[in-house]
C-alpha cells in the first residue's frame, strides 16, 4: 500500500537534514531504531540498517515522490539465504537416508543390549519361538535356524501388532562379535523368518556356551522393547538330532555364575605397612596427600599394599576362547568411585600377569579387622559392559562389621588365613593362590 507524505513531514525531514549538515554529522533520518523525530513527529519510513546513503541521497529519498505525489520507499536489501542442502540425485538421496536409518538402528540395538532401564522390559512376555541348531564339522560352523514366532505380545495393542526380530548371543559373551540377528518383520505378532545364523567356533568351545535366543520389538524413533527370550545350554545338546521345534519365551534372565562353577584362579599378595615410629609420634600434625579430586586428610594409619600377580585358566568370554581381563579392588565397606582401584587391561589372554601395586592409604590395623578386601576379575569390553568372571574376598569372615551383620564379610578358607597372616606379620608380603568365586562382585561397568 502506497501512503502519502504530508508537506509537514517533508519539511521536518529537510530541517533535520540541514541541521545535521551544519553540525558536520552524518544524517540519521531513515535509520532503523529512530522511532520518531525530536519534535514528536513519526518517522516517514523505517529504513533498514544496511542503508547507508550520504546526505544528498537521504534528502532525495525523503523528497522523492511517485505518481500523484505519493511516496516511493527505497528498495529493501534482500538477505541472502545460502542453500546448504547437498546437490544429490534421487538414488544418492535414497542411499544417504538409508545410511542414516542404519545408524539409528545401530544405536537402538546398542540401547536394547546394554540398557538396564525397566522401560525396555515393561511388556508382559507371551508366545514361542521356533528354532533348531546344527553343527558343520567340515567347516567348524555352528548354525542356528530361526524359523518363526507365534503369539507374541503386541506393542500396539489396538491394532494387535509389533515389529519383531530375533537376536542371538553365545553367552557369556554379549559383545558385538557374538551378536547375530534376523531382519525385522513389521506389523505382525506371528513373524516368519526362515533365517540361518552362523558362528565360526570349535565344538569343544561350543560346549561351554549358552545360546540366548531373544525376541525384540524394533522402534525406529525410540528404544527397542524386549518381547522374551529362551536360554539353551549347549553342553547337553545333540547337534546331529536337534531339529527345529517350539520353545517358550520367558522374561529376561540374568545368567548368574554359580559359586561352584570353576572360572579360574588368581594369585594375590598383600602386605600391611604400619606407620613408622617417627610418623607415629608426629601423626597428630601430619597430613597425607589426598587422591585425585579429594582434599588431603590427617594421617592416622598405615598403608595396605595389594599385588595381583596373575590369573590362571580364566574362562574365555569372547568367541575364539579369549578374554581381556582387568582386576578391580575395593576395601569394603567403601565401594565408592574414589575407593576403587584397578589394574591395567591384558588383551586376548586367559592367563594374564600384572605388575601393578595397588595401595590403600591411611588405614589402621584395627580397622582392617572390620573391613574386607574384595578383588574381582572382569572381561573388559570397550563397547558395552564389562563381564564379571569371578572374585575373592580377603577378611576375617565374621559376618559382621562394626557390630552390624553384613553379607560381604563371607570370607573362608585361604581368604581368611592370608588376611590373618598379613595382620600378624606387618611389613611382610603374604601371598596365596585362590579359586575365583562367582558370587563375588556386582555386574556393572
Amino acid at each position: 500500500m502506497i501512503s502519502e507524505v504530508s508537506p509537514g513531514l517533508n519539511h521536518k525531514a529537510q530541517t533535520v537534514s540541514e541541521e545535521s549538515e551544519e553540525e558536520g554529522s552524518t544524517s540519521t533520518v531513515g535509520r532503523q531504531g529512530d522511532e520518531q523525530y525530536s519534535d514528536g513527529y513519526p518517522r516517514p519510513y523505517p529504513y533498514p540498517d544496511e542503508y547507508q546513503g550520504d546526505k544528498q541521497n537521504v534528502e532525495a529519498d525523503v523528497h522523492s515522490n511517485g505518481e500523484n505525489g505519493s511516496y516511493v520507499p527505497p528498495a529493501r536489501k534482500q538477505k541472502q539465504v545460502v542453500d546448504t542442502t547437498p546437490n544429490l540425485r534421487g538414488d544418492e538421496w535414497e542411499q544417504m537416508l538409508n545410511g542414516r536409518l542404519k545408524d539409528a538402528a545401530s544405536r537402538a540395538s546398542l540401547a536394547s543390549l546394554y540398557s538396564n532401564a525397566d522401560e525396555s522390559y515393561r511388556l508382559q512376555v507371551t508366545g514361542d519361538v521356533n528354532f533348531g541348531t546344527s553343527y558343520n564339522y567340515k567347516t567348524n560352523t555352528f548354525e542356528v535356524k530361526v524359523l518363526s514366532c507365534r503369539d507374541l505380545v503386541p506393542v500396539d495393542a489396538k491394532r494387535n501388532r509389533s515389529n519383531p526380530y530375533v537376536k542371538l548371543y553365545l553367552l557369556p559373551d554379549r559383545s558385538k562379535q557374538s551378536k547375530r540377528k534376523t531382519s525385522v518383520r513389521k506389523s505382525t505378532i506371528n513373524p516368519v523368518y526362515s533365517a540361518t545364523l552362523k558362528y565360526k567356533i570349535r565344538q569343544s568351545e561350543l560346549e561351554t556356551r549358552t545360546l540366548c535366543v531373544a525376541v525384540w520389538h524394533f522402534d525406529r524413533f525410540g528404544h527397542n522393547l524386549f518381547l522374551g527370550e529362551h536360554l539353551l545350554s549347549l553342553d547337553t545338546v545333540q547337534f546331529d538330532d536337534y531339529s527345529a521345534k517350539w520353545h517358550s519365551l520367558a522374561q529376561r534372565q540374568r545368567k548368574s555364575t554359580s559359586a561352584l562353577t570353576y572360572t579360574g584362579d588368581v594369585l594375590v599378595a598383600v602386605m600391611y605397612e604400619p606407620l613408622s615410629e617417627d610418623e607415629e609420634k608426629d601423626k597428630s600434625g601430619r597430613y597425607h596427600k589426598g587422591k585425585k579430586n579429594r582434599a588431603p586428610g590427617r594421617l592416622l594409619g598405615g598403608t595396605l599394599h595389594v599385588h595381583i600377580k596373575e590369573a590362571k585358566n580364566l574362562v574365555g568370554m569372547k568367541l575364539g576362547g579369549s578374554s581381556s581381563p582387568v582386576c578391580k579392588c575395593y576395601l569394603l565397606p567403601d565401594k565408592t568411585k574414589h575407593g576403587k582401584q584397578k589394574t591395567t587391561v591384558k588383551r586376548n589372554t586367559c592367563n594374564p600377569k600384572w605388575t601393578d601395586i595397588i595401595k590403600f592409604e591411611n588405614v589402621t590395623r584395627d580397622s582392617l579387622l572390620e573391613r574386607c578386601l574384595e578383588v574381582t576379575v572382569w572381561d573388559f569390553d570397550s563397547v558395552g559392559s564389562n563381564s564379571l568372571m569371578g572374585g575373592v574376598r580377603l577378611g576375617l569372615g565374621s559376618g559382621k562389621s562394626y557390630g552390624k551383620a553384613v553379607d560381604w564379610m563371607d570370607s573362608s578358607g585361604k581368604e581368611v588365613s592370608v588376611w590373618r597372616e598379613m595382620l600378624k606379620h606387618p611389613n611382610h608380603w603374604v601371598e596365596t593362590t585362590m579359586t575365583l568365586r562367582g558370587n563375588v562382585g556386582k555386574a556393572k561397568k
